[in-house]
């Protein structure tokens, strides 16, 4: 008799974890009239859906394909059994000796046509019984339910094999629906519930630019590389002024008062007493009384005798603080020697109250000297209408004649002189200076802008105006600026961003987002939480926010008259 070939074992097919649905189908088609074995990915974005499955085994059963697919993802799995596609989990559960568990269904008699298989070593045996009304004594004294899973509580007709076989059909159907629910609710979240947002932040880039212009009256003669000119009126006008300086004087006035301890020391052969209010005193500094009555052991096996006393300042205020080991001497009348060498004495204060010195005075002599000019100019802005203002380089003003009232100890934080000088200078319009320098910025920082950026207008800075000459007719200035470009991503590529992490894992996602050259930095979040780590097929649940990097509002366009 020829001995029995086994067949062959099934091809295992190792699916591409990127792979597309019509790529399956294709790989199926291959092995016609073959057995093999679909492996899965896990992170595999196909076969996770009804529609799927069912071309899938459409496509098997034309191409005579025995299909067994090996998956460690659970509704994959699920979706296979509905369609009758062998999985590799029911295929090692149906190896020799498996039998449903009694509490599958309740009974294993609702199982009409179960036969069980036969070790190699034992006899067939048939475990259905001829006669359905039979009971042996086993069965007749099982319990009608044994796990939290059994549903033994249903009464059966036991009458027939056929009655419980259609009652165990009906309580399939009913299971068959809740399974069908839950892979329905299981899908419908997988498409729709999860929400991404990426938050972006575009590279940065600096860019500067300067400026020279004039402000100048009619007929001035000016160099070549004036950017522009700002017309400028000569006027003359009667302008107050005032020059102030902070005072640097000082009055103290004692409050609290300082303690601390010292260490007495007696080098004696005999036990001496300090007596409360004895004093203790820094050389040509503050003094100190002892608080209390305190005895000094004498001094024994070379080592002199030691003890702590309290002292307190003999008068308040901050001078009677000492840093450790400051006070330091000898009672004369005593011989014992005392020491704050371990701590401060600390805690006295003063009250202090600012007064003009006579450096004060002096220092307002000079400042009324050298900066009159520059009080005179800011004297005059003040009165002109809003608007208008004076080239400061270009007032020329007569020398004061005003002097400070302050006096040396008066009680004052600061000391001052004003008056009324008449001046001369050039008027400009301020507003023109601002447009001016406005129009020139927005051509010079754009030129130096890379391609693919764009100027942040908030982010552009403006100097002070740095004066390079000055004449009786004409100012020159010069002015700085600074600003901070970005890097533009277009709604088209954020477009093409979102179409192409759509569906992905989370890593082919983080892939694909490193890829993007406009990108300084990225965050990667997930809405809810707990969801898998897997982007929503619909792009239009992923969100792409590009994080504003504007600053505070613009430096105002620099003026002279600053």
């Amino acid at each position: 008799m020829p001995k029995r070939q086994d067949p062959p074992p099934p091809t295992h097919v190792l699916i591409d974890a990127d792979a597309s649905m019509p790529a399956v189908l294709t790989e199926v088609r291959r092995h016609v009239d073959e057995a093999i074995v679909l492996v899965v990915p896990d992170q595999c974005p196909v076969l996770l859906t009804v529609a799927e499955f069912r071309a899938l085994k459409d496509t098997a059963e034309r191409a005579g394909v025995q299909l067994t697919i090996e998956s460690n993802v659970s509704l994959r799995n699920q979706l296979a059994s509905m369609f009758g596609i062998r999985t590799t989990s029911e295929a090692a559960a149906a190896k020799g000796g498996w039998r449903p568990p009694d509490t599958l269904l309740g009974n294993t008699r609702a199982y009409d046509t179960w036969v069980q298989q036969p070790n190699d070593d034992q006899p067939r045996k048939r475990k259905r019984r001829s006669d359905p009304g039979h009971v042996d004594r086993e069965e007749s004294h099982r319990p009608k339910g044994n796990g939290t899973g059994s549903l033994d509580y249903i009464e059966l007709d036991t009458d027939s094999d056929a009655a419980i076989g259609a009652t165990a059909r009906k309580i399939g159907k009913i299971l068959a629906v809740v399974v069908s629910i839950g892979l329905f609710a299981t899908i419908a979240g997988w498409y729709a519930l999860p929400n991404v947002t990426v938050v972006a932040t575009p590279k940065t880039t600096s860019v500067t630019s300067e400026v020279n212009y004039a402000v100048a009256a009619e007929g001035a003669n000016l160099p070549s590389d004036i950017a522009f000119t700002v017309p400028a009126t000569a006027a003359e006008a009667d302008v107050p002024y005032t020059i102030t300086v902070k005072t640097t004087g000082v009055k103290r006035t004692p409050q609290e008062t300082a303690h601390g301890e010292v260490i007495l020391r007696n080098p004696t052969g005999a036990e001496v007493t300090v007596p409360a209010g004895t004093t203790l005193s820094i050389h040509a500094g503050a003094s100190y009384t002892t608080d209390s009555d305190v005895k000094v052991p004498a001094a024994a096996n070379n080592v002199s005798g030691e003890a702590t006393v309290s002292v307190t300042a003999t008068e308040a205020g901050s001078a009677g603080n000492a840093e450790p080991g400051i006070l330091t001497g000898v009672i004369a009348d005593l011989g014992v020697y005392y020491s704050n060498r371990d701590a401060a004495i600390e805690g006295g204060t003063d009250i202090e109250e600012p007064i003009v010195a006579e450096a004060d005075i002096t220092s307002l002599d000079d400042k009324l000297v050298n900066d009159y000019t520059k009080a005179a100019a800011a004297g005059w802005n003040s009165q002109l209408p809003e608007g208008q203002s004076v080239v400061e380089p270009s007032v020329v003003a007569d020398q004061p004649k005003d002097k400070t009232t302050a006096q040396v100890g008066d009680s004052a934080a600061e000391i001052s002189v004003s008056g009324t000088v008449h001046a001369s200078g050039l008027i400009y319009d301020q507003n023109e200076v601002d447009q001016l320098t406005t129009e020139y910025f927005q051509e010079s920082l754009q030129a130096q802008v890379p391609e693919g950026y764009a100027i942040d207008p908030e982010s552009v800075v403006l100097e002070s105006p740095l004066a390079l000459a000055s004449s009786p007719d004409n100012v020159q200035f010069r002015v700085s600026a600074t600003a901070t470009a970005y890097a533009v991503v277009s709604d088209d590529l954020m477009n093409d961003i979102r179409g192409d992490i759509a569906g992905k894992s989370w890593d082919a996602a983080h892939a694909r987002l490193d890829q993007v050259e406009q990108w300084e930095s990225y965050e990667l979040t997930i809405s809810p939480g707990w969801w898998f780590k897997r982007m929503p097929r619909d792009d239009g649940r992923i969100d792409i926010q590009i994080v504003d990097l504007s600053q505070t509002n613009p430096t105002p366009a620099a003026s002279p008259g600053d």
